[in-house]
């Protein structure tokens, strides 16, 4: 019996580090996506990057 209990009390703990560490990719991909990317052209006059139109 105790061991049937410490088996199921493993696999719960197993579970919920798996989901947690499901929620936290989420979350960074979240925030990958917020991030906009700028593509930027030098101007050949004052060797300064601008962004293109």
């Amino acid at each position: 019996m105790k061991y049937i209990i410490l088996f199921i009390i493993i696999i719960f703990v197993l579970l919920f580090f798996r989901l947690f560490s499901l929620n936290l990719k989420n979350q960074n991909n979240k925030k990958n996506i917020k991030d906009e990317i700028i593509d930027l052209k030098k101007d050949p006059k004052t060797n300064e990057y601008k962004p293109r139109e």
